[in-house]
């Protein structure tokens, strides 16, 4: 339950900003990869579905997991640098917005 409702408050702080990149990794394996370019840009948003993923003590890091094509479907950032290769396939759909 407390995932749920970490979520929920990440889900409305996320919508509320306009973020100009934004990350996401479907787990903490994942980091890694991104970690060079998350370190050399100014104050870039992140976002996990792993709930034990240690970059949630960093700011600017957000867990969201059952919340994720919701978020997806009204993301408002400008890139959206992401680990998920199948998006508009199964149930995580394109933003509405053009990112």
């Amino acid at each position: 339950m407390t995932n749920l409702l970490e979520e929920v408050k990440n889900f409305r702080r996320l919508l509320k900003g306009s973020e100009a990149i934004t990350f996401y990794a479907e787990s903490k394996e994942y980091y890694p990869d991104f970690e060079g370019l998350v370190e050399e840009l100014d104050n870039p948003c992140y976002i996990t579905s792993g709930p034990n993923d240690p970059v949630l003590s960093q700011p600017r890091t957000f867990y969201l997991n059952r919340l994720l094509p919701f978020y997806m479907a009204l993301a408002n950032c400008k890139v959206l640098v992401m680990t998920m290769p199948d998006l508009n396939q199964f149930h995580i759909r394109r933003s509405i917005h053009p990112v």
